[in-house]
């Protein structure tokens, strides 16, 4: 499981983000198995976020599904971020590895 684990965005993400995400999710009433689907997987859409929440539609009102998509894109890096972040570090250790 660590394995896969590894291989996912999750790798990322501090303790404090998810802390930060947790508390901000809690207002939803959202369960703890959801919260730690959203944790996981950052949902970056409404359609993925409705594929976490069980009867999403009838539990949050339009503008709150989207008010907590944005939360979670505000809070935790996104996939985007975290390929510039490698490709810097991949950059910077090419650049040392020239350098000597």
């Amino acid at each position: 499981a660590l394995a896969y684990l590894e291989k996912t965005a999750c790798t990322s993400q501090s303790g404090e983000q998810l802390a930060q995400l947790k508390e901000q999710l809690l207002e939803y009433e959202l369960t703890k198995g959801e919260i730690l689907q959203i944790l996981n997987l950052r949902p970056k859409s409404v359609v993925e976020l409705h594929l976490l929440v069980e009867d999403c539609t009838e539990r949050f009102l339009v503008e709150e599904i989207e008010q907590l998509v944005s939360i979670i894109l505000e809070v935790l890096p996104s996939d985007g971020d975290e390929a510039v972040q490698h490709q810097d570090e991949a950059n910077q250790s090419d650049a040392m590895d020239v350098d000597n």
